[in-house]
């Protein structure tokens, strides 16, 4: 079930099943470079958060993309490409639709119909994506701070990706990503 590389301690810590029950003594460097990992993301959310940013309430779905990359590397839905692509058509469905039609349970539930049929239909499915569009739905956000969502969103996943690169690293797995698409 999983990877062997030779000379490799923690080896065992990169799953191909999630599912898969791990002793304490391997769970703990996972649960460790994962834990770093949320410090980042909510040490900038914080920040964000003392601010009174709208921006910030669109950094919980990249927290959960976070834990998928780190536990589920080998996962279609952990290559760095498509996640940047599942993002940006979520967030964009969810930035603009709200702009153009306002706000409404109704509305963000078509939105979120329309993020799915589009990450369907462009094979770039990445559930923790699809919460960006409801929450982007839900948001507030105006002027400059609506103008820097899409941007912010991409960069919050590409600290993601880089932080789920450097955590596989420390946890002696050289092969993340194994695929980009």
């Amino acid at each position: 079930a999983m990877d062997p590389q030779p000379g490799n301690p923690l080896r065992h810590v990169v799953l191909d099943d999630p599912t898969e029950r791990l002793s304490p003594r391997l769970a703990l460097p996972l649960v460790a470079v994962e834990t770093l990992g949320l410090a980042v993301l909510f040490g900038l959310y914080f920040l964000l958060e003392e601010r009174n940013s709208e921006l910030a309430p669109l950094m919980i779905p990249p927290v959960v993309t976070l834990a998928t990359l780190v536990a589920m590397p080998r996962s279609a839905s952990s290559r760095p490409l498509r996640i940047l692509v599942s993002y940006t058509i979520a967030a964009s469905a969810g930035l603009l639709m709200t702009a153009a039609f306002g706000h409404g349970i109704p509305l963000t539930v078509l939105i979120g119909a329309i993020t799915l049929m589009l990450m369907h239909t462009t094979g770039t499915m990445h559930p923790p994506a699809v919460a960006t569009a409801l929450v982007a739905s839900r948001s507030t956000l105006v002027g400059g701070e609506a103008a820097l969502a899409l941007p912010f969103v991409l960069g919050v996943v590409l600290v993601v990706i880089l932080g789920a690169w450097l955590g596989h690293r420390l946890l002696g797995d050289r092969d993340y990503p194994r695929q980009w698409w």
